[in-house]
């Protein structure tokens, strides 16, 4: 009886060692593609070749369906330099926790201004297989997040700014009146 006991309790925290172990998927949030027509977030339109700088932001959106993806990891600047780095996103190596290594996995970019953050716009979804080491020893490549098409987040406009300026001046004028 002891024996079956003791054989019960060291199975139980074996069994609970195991399944908190779980591996977790990776993916590198790299955005940058040699190929031109992906991995790059512009401003105000694809065509206008103005490439996102470090006054934008974006965030890595995952799922296991395209349809439901939530934020990974945290929100990160574009890079400002000029060259190949510009318009891209470096933060490295992002953990999926509670998905395995080897699991298929949708993935998206949001993008946004830093000054109109509520404004934000979202890359296609783009199907991976998460990178990392699984439970059973396997080894799966951590895939970049670098396959979605070019797209723009939007600019303030500069008659946003006009606006705002003769809306306060008003203000200001009512103001002095009473």
């Amino acid at each position: 009886m002891k024996k079956t006991l003791t054989s019960l309790v060291l199975g139980m925290v074996l069994t609970a060692g195991v399944s908190t172990s779980m591996a977790q998927g990776l993916i590198n949030f790299f955005t940058f593609n040699s190929n031109p027509a992906l991995g790059k977030v512009y401003v105000g339109t694809t065509s206008s070749g103005v490439l996102a700088g470090n006054a934008y932001s974006g965030q890595l959106l995952g799922g296991l369906a395209s349809g439901s993806l939530a934020p990974l990891g945290s929100p990160a600047a574009f890079i400002s330099s000029g060259g190949v780095g510009q318009g891209v996103i470096s933060v490295g190596n992002v953990t999926v926790s509670g998905v395995e290594a080897g699991t298929p996995y949708f993935y998206a970019l949001r993008g946004w201004a830093n000054s109109l953050p509520a404004q934000f716009t979202d890359s296609n979804p783009v199907q991976i297989t998460l990178g990392g080491t699984t439970t059973g020893g396997g080894f799966f490549a951590t895939p970049q997040a670098n396959g979605f098409n070019n797209f723009a987040v939007g600019a303030p406009e500069p008659t946003t700014f006009a606006l705002a300026g003769l809306g306060i001046a008003a203000l200001l004028v009512a103001r002095r009146r009473k």
